[in-house]
């Protein structure tokens, strides 16, 4: 299920510990691109609505929502639940969507991004720590309990030899 695109975008959100809250006003945009600032610090909501299928409710499975790169400092909520947070710029992630998913319904995914990060979180992060925005797709996608996590692959040419790590999880 691909959400890149349009989003609804507002400055004047608040986020607490399991949700945004606040008189929200929203404004539709293109998220796809970063916006750059400097000097700021910025915090953004981003907002969109989608139909999740019944027949996507499977045994064996769950549902994650997979980001190319959120900038730079981010948290996650849906349907108003805190589902996890992000830290970090230009890297590919995904996030277990909740157990508060509504199959067959409409559901609400907001993404709280900054580039003001907490004191007990930050990083050196150098020009990441200018942007706040979505880079690239933001898809959904069904996972089996059983599935590789991570892939890691060591060469040595002097020795002739590869190895590779494998995480499976279930």
């Amino acid at each position: 299920l691909d959400l890149t695109g349009e989003w609804q975008v507002s400055e004047s959100c608040n986020v607490t510990a399991s949700s945004a809250t606040g008189k929200i006003k929203w404004q539709k945009k293109r998220v796809h691109v970063p916006w750059w600032r400097k000097k700021r610090e910025v915090s953004y909501c981003l907002r969109r609505t989608f139909y999740m299928p019944k027949q996507w409710q499977r045994k064996n499975r769950f549902l994650t929502i997979n980001c190319d790169s959120v900038c730079y400092y981010s948290q996650f909520f849906l349907n108003g639940e805190r589902i996890g947070e992000h830290i970090g710029g230009g890297v590919p992630f995904s996030l277990k969507l909740g157990d508060n998913l509504k199959f067959g319904e409409e559901n609400e995914i907001i993404i709280w991004v900054t580039n003001d990060i907490p004191k007990d979180k930050a990083v050196s992060n150098g020009a990441w720590g200018m942007i706040v925005s979505i880079s690239g797709r933001v898809v959904i996608e069904s996972v089996p309990d059983l599935h590789i996590e991570n892939v890691f692959v060591k060469t040595s040419y002097r020795h002739n030899q590869l190895e590779i790590d494998v995480t499976v999880v279930n």
